[in-house]
C-alpha cells in the first residue's frame, strides 16, 4: 500500500489548522437563511429610537480612544463603551458591538473590544439591564429579553447616525453569545456575527444548567410564586418567544 499520498495530505491538514487557515465549505444542499417573518420587524420595533446622547467621559490610550456614552431612549438609557481604533483607516466604516456575559462586570467584554481597536477595529461594548436577574421580574422575562434585542438595534441606529458607521459585526461569550444570536437573528445589519459558548434555548439553559445561581433563582422563584418544578418551566416555555 502506497502511504505517501494519505501521509501527505494528513501533513497539508494539520498544517492548515495549525496555521488558522483551514476552510471548511458549508453544505452545497444548504438554501440560505429562513426569510424572517413580517411580525418580527413590529415585535423588535425600536419606535423613535434614541432621542439624543452625551459623552460621560473619554480617555486616549495608545491604541484606541475610548468614551463612555448615555444614549437617551424611550426604552430607558442605553451605556455604551465606544473604543475608537487609532490604527483603523481614514474613514472607517466598520464597527464590532460586544456583548457581554451574565455577571455584571464587563472585564472579559472590555478585554475583546480593547484587542478589535488595537487590531484596526473600532468595536463597543453594549452595557446590559440586569433586570431579568430579580424574581419579582419572572412574570417579565420575555418583555426584558425583548427589550434589549430592541436596545440593541438602537445601538445600531446611533453608530449609524452619528459615526457613520454601515458594516457591523458582533462577537459575544456565554450570555453574550446568546445574545448574539438573538440580536443577529432579528436585524439584518449584522451580517458578521462570532458566538462563543452559547446555547440554543434558554428555557433548556434555565431547566439543566449546574449554575448555582440558576438553581437560587428557580428555587426563590417557586417559593415566591407558589408553584412546581413543572409549572415554572411550562411558564418560561410557553412565553419566551
Amino acid at each position: 500500500m502506497n502511504l505517501v499520498k494519505p501521509i501527505t495530505l494528513w501533513l497539508l491538514v494539520c498544517s492548515s489548522l495549525l496555521s488558522s487557515c483551514a476552510y471548511i465549505a458549508q453544505s452545497p444542499h444548504y438554501k440560505g437563511p429562513v426569510p424572517r417573518e413580517p411580525w418580527i420587524e413590529e415585535y423588535y420595533n425600536t419606535g423613535e429610537s434614541f432621542t439624543g446622547y452625551q459623552v460621560e467621559w473619554s480617555k486616549q490610550r495608545t491604541d484606541y480612544f475610548r468614551r463612555r456614552i448615555c444614549i437617551e431612549t424611550e426604552y430607558g438609557d442605553i451605556t455604551l463603551d465606544y473604543f475608537d481604533s487609532e490604527t483603523a483607516p481614514e474613514g472607517n466604516r466598520d464597527l464590532v458591538l460586544v456583548f457581554p456575559l451574565l455577571g455584571g462586570k464587563n472585564y472579559v467584554s472590555n478585554y475583546f473590544a480593547k484587542y478589535f481597536a488595537r487590531m484596526g477595529f473600532d468595536s463597543a461594548v453594549v452595557h446590559r439591564s440586569n433586570e431579568f436577574k430579580k424574581t419579582e421580574n419572572f412574570d417579565r422575562l420575555e418583555e426584558i429579553f425583548q427589550r434589549n434585542v430592541i436596545r440593541d438595534r438602537i445601538a445600531l441606529d446611533f453608530f449609524e447616525r452619528e459615526f457613520d458607521k454601515k458594516n457591523f459585526g458582533s462577537f459575544g461569550v456565554s450570555r453574550g453569545g446568546i445574545n448574539v444570536a438573538m440580536t443577529a437573528g432579528i436585524d439584518k445589519r449584522l451580517k458578521y456575527n462570532v458566538m462563543v459558548m452559547a446555547a440554543p434555548d434558554i428555557v433548556e439553559v434555565f431547566k439543566h444548567s449546574s449554575e448555582g445561581r440558576i438553581r437560587r433563582y428557580e428555587t426563590r422563584v417557586m417559593e415566591d410564586k407558589g408553584i412546581t418544578r413543572d409549572e415554572f418551566y411550562d411558564y418560561l416555555s410557553k412565553t419566551i418567544v
